[in-house]
């Protein structure tokens, strides 16, 4: 397969079905929705598969029982004999956990396995997380590392139990993978639906134990929300000039501060290319991505990540082939290979300059 990640301390996460707004890179300023539908952890299967599969399992938050009953009549000249059996069938929520779905197509090793992982949407993470695959599709390697955008939503509470599918993720980690998450807790317009979100966040990161915790990131591409319809001017200005995405990020670490075992926690936030807007990086009143990361240097040091999410299809200098057939293979060569040359490298070498950059960790938690 491919060598995605080739970058020295560095991790790369594979993009699974996450439905989440984005900006074009690079000061274009406009939105789109971006809903990436790859196979990762249903192999092969139709995205809609694994929600029949959860929908019919899942019922009431409880286990269901069904009991059948068979009766047997022997009947001879002088007497009658009936006797009834009664059989009782426990079905669980959730399917068995497996290793995901079978395929006979092998693509080869994985190179650098280690430094891979998934990110695992919200429909697979809620409706049906047993059958996350525990190895790279079409590979032997193992899945080792994971992105996990949320703990909980609220919506997810009318039909779904959250304990029951914290069991279902905590077996998926725990079952041979050792698997590492890289948590992920929203910043958004909305302060209380932000300090809740972190509590579920809390709450799941000691059900499933220090040892499983590779990193918390504060935020989603926080530099592009003001672009965003949901973001007013008034939150626009507060996240940046007012101090309130600085202020969250050292709430989330003195309270891991506080938590036994927590308080080494890598921390980071995931921002995209919209960064290199300025230099080294942008730093507008609504996006003051460069004071902040000043900031976050002298507080934290090296315990602070480099977390990028890179899409070179949003790259505004994307244009068709010359001629009459309106092609686009030079552009598609340039954006789908990993070559030195290509568009996936060079932003990753631009967002890695020597004078940008503070620690040596870094994490591709997306790209496409």
């Amino acid at each position: 397969m491919n060598d995605v990640c080739t970058l020295p301390h560095g991790l790369c996460f594979n993009d699974s079905a996450h439905h989440h707004i984005v900006a074009e890179r690079y000061q274009q300023g406009h939105n789109a929705r971006h809903n990436n539908l790859l196979a990762l952890t249903r192999l092969n299967v139709q995205p809609t598969s694994c929600i029949r599969v959860a929908v019919a399992s899942l019922g009431s938050p409880e286990a269901t029982s069904t009991t059948s009953s068979t009766r047997t009549t022997r009947t001879s000249t002088h007497t009658s004999h009936t006797s009834t059996s009664m059989t009782t069938t426990t079905t669980a929520k959730y399917p068995p956990a497996g290793d995901g779905f079978e395929c006979n197509m092998f693509l080869g090793p994985v190179k650098h396995a280690e430094k891979k992982g998934i990110a695992l949407d919200d429909t697979t993470f809620s409706e049906c997380p047993q059958l996350t695959t525990k190895r790279w599709p079409n590979a032997k390697e193992k899945i080792t590392s994971l992105r996990l955008f949320k703990a909980w939503d609220e919506k997810w509470s009318d039909h779904l139990d959250r304990l029951t599918v914290w069991k279902e993720l905590k077996n998926f980690i725990q079952r041979g993978n050792n698997v590492k998450v890289l948590y992920g807790t929203q910043i958004s317009c909305n302060e209380t639906a932000d300090d809740l979100d972190w509590i579920y966040i809390k709450e799941l990161m000691f059900f499933i134990g220090r040892e499983h915790v590779m990193g918390l990131a504060i935020g989603n591409e926080v530099e592009l929300l003001h672009t965003q319809d949901v973001c007013d001017k008034k939150c626009a200005k507060r996240l940046f000039h007012g101090g309130y995405f600085y202020k969250k990020v050292m709430h989330r670490a003195n309270d891991l501060a506080v938590m036994q075992g927590f308080q080494d926690v890598t921390l980071t936030t995931v921002m995209g290319g919209y960064v290199l807007g300025g230099s080294p990086f942008v730093n507008s009143e609504t996006a003051g991505v460069l004071d902040f990361f000043q900031k976050i240097n002298r507080d934290f040091g090296t315990r602070w990540a480099w977390s990028w999410n890179t899409y070179p299809y949003f790259d505004p200098h994307i244009v068709m082939d010359e001629g009459i057939f309106h092609t686009c293979n030079k552009a598609m060569m340039a954006a789908i290979n990993f070559a030195p040359s290509s568009m996936l490298p060079g932003q990753l070498r631009e967002l890695r300059r020597p004078e940008c950059r503070w620690s040596l960790v870094d994490l591709m938690t997306q790209c496409g």
